[in-house]
């Protein structure tokens, strides 16, 4: 594949700058023409590499999905009755004025579910059953896919896209959330689906800006995580500045927005009866719910600064904690979490790559949404306890991050050494967790 000439955006003519950016490292704008078999051996390398060390972890033939802990299949099987509410409360569910029960989540995996449930129907798989093979499908195979593609718009070089890959399936808090999505659990399967969906969104906008792959990131990603509903604002941008290179930008950007939110409140109507009411404060109703964070949503609703220090701490100053065992060495973390930065110390690098993404107005604008779902979520009631060792909701903005420091990850053979020490010390110490 040719390089494609870089083109630095001007602020007077409205244009983005084309893929890809101009680095200002010593070797990082050396672009050597990659052969399809080199970046298609890399990427079978890399799939080998992840079968071999994850499938004593992570067995993708044990998946299911139990209906009991996913409450968007329970609610596809209720549209495949011709209702809209549960036959049944669970934990997740919320329970209405009405007395009925209903799903209170984004719709993915309502959608996914209904979708699963009419192919098996023609498979002959029991009726209500996920099939299995479509839910590993749907969660776990695009992770790596969409992980390699990410990071190659952003480098072209397919040994560093797939190291960086192995970084963020290994070195990060997905590890383990896609090990507890093996039964289906909502609330770590709609990470992992978020997960890929916001590789989309950095992938396009720090690369080429198609714009419609980072649509298609933010409806899965924002049908799985609400909060990632922040990430419309670079894709709204970067379909804007650029709608002198690609004119459709802006439609297919609005569109995808419409879309999104639109059936997120359709969904809120048909559920409860108004798309302002999400149902999120009826799971605490009863005790199916009642914990020390359904307490603090009473007390103080569902964001506070009440929250900040606790979840701030948990999140950025707990450190990871260790014992001696006839094992050598255990884990022994607190069940609020650890911080991100010692758990994947690669992240302190963006730090040092500040001024290469605040030149980029979309990088810096994708940077500020990310910083901004960063801050909501130290102030959010829960902090998706039990995470023993690892902080999930991290998942709503690393992943972003990670494509963001890719480049400086191969600026220079110092900072190549960081990558892989960085690789080694988290791929540990998510091993010795999970």
């Amino acid at each position: 594949m040719a390089d494609r000439p870089t083109q630095p955006e001007s602020s007077t003519s409205g244009a983005a700058s084309t893929w890809p950016l101009t680095l200002n490292y010593p070797d990082a704008n050396v672009r050597r023409p990659e052969s399809s078999w080199w970046v298609a051996f890399c990427f079978l390398l890399l799939v080998t590499f992840l079968f071999v060390t994850t499938n004593p972890i992570v067995p993708l033939w044990k998946w299911q999905v139990d209906p009991d802990l996913n409450p968007g299949l329970l609610e596809a099987q209720a549209w495949d009755r011709g209702e809209r509410h549960l036959d049944r409360r669970v934990r997740y569910t919320a329970l209405a004025d009405d007395g009925k029960v209903y799903n209170a989540y984004p719709p993915f995996f309502t959608f996914a579910s209904y979708a699963a449930l009419q192919l098996g129907r023609l498979q002959g798989v029991p009726s209500g059953v996920f099939y299995a093979p479509w839910y590993v499908l749907l969660v776990a195979l695009p992770l790596p896919i969409a992980a390699f593609w990410a990071f190659q718009q952003v480098l072209r070089r397919a040994e560093w896209s797939a190291v960086l890959t192995i970084y963020l399936l290994l070195g990060t808090p997905l590890l383990p959330v896609v090990k507890d999505s093996d039964d289906g659990l909502i609330n770590s399967a709609q990470s992992v689906v978020s997960t890929w969906g916001l590789l989309l969104i950095a992938g396009d906008l720090l690369g080429r800006r198609r714009i419609w792959p980072a649509v298609i990131g933010w409806v899965v990603a924002a049908w799985s995580r609400q909060m990632t509903l922040l990430f419309a604002f670079p894709i709204l941008w970067a379909a804007w500045r650029g709608r002198r290179v690609r004119p459709a930008g802006p439609l297919i950007a609005a569109g995808g927005a419409a879309l999104c939110v639109g059936a997120m409140l359709a969904m809120n109507w048909m559920r409860f009866g108004s798309p302002f009411e999400s149902g999120y404060m009826m799971m605490f109703r009863t005790d199916y719910a009642q914990d020390w964070s359904s307490r603090r949503a009473a007390e103080h609703g569902l964001f506070s600064w009440q929250f900040f220090p606790f979840n701030a701490w948990y999140m950025n100053l707990e450190p990871p904690r260790f014992r001696t065992s006839p094992r050598f060495v255990q884990a022994e973390c607190s069940t609020f979490g650890v911080s991100i930065w010692m758990a994947s110390p690669l992240l302190l690098a963006l730090a040092a790559d500040l001024r290469r993404w605040v030149r980029d107005s979309a990088a810096g604008v994708l940077m500020l949404a990310s910083l901004a779902i960063y801050l909501a979520v130290q102030c959010y009631h829960a902090n998706s306890a039990p995470q023993v060792g690892f902080t999930r909701y991290g998942l709503d903005f690393m992943p972003v991050w990670l494509v963001m420091l890719a480049p400086w990850c191969v600026s220079s053979p110092r900072a190549r050494v960081m990558t892989l020490l960085c690789l080694a010390w988290s791929a540990w110490y998510y091993h010795m967790i999970v």
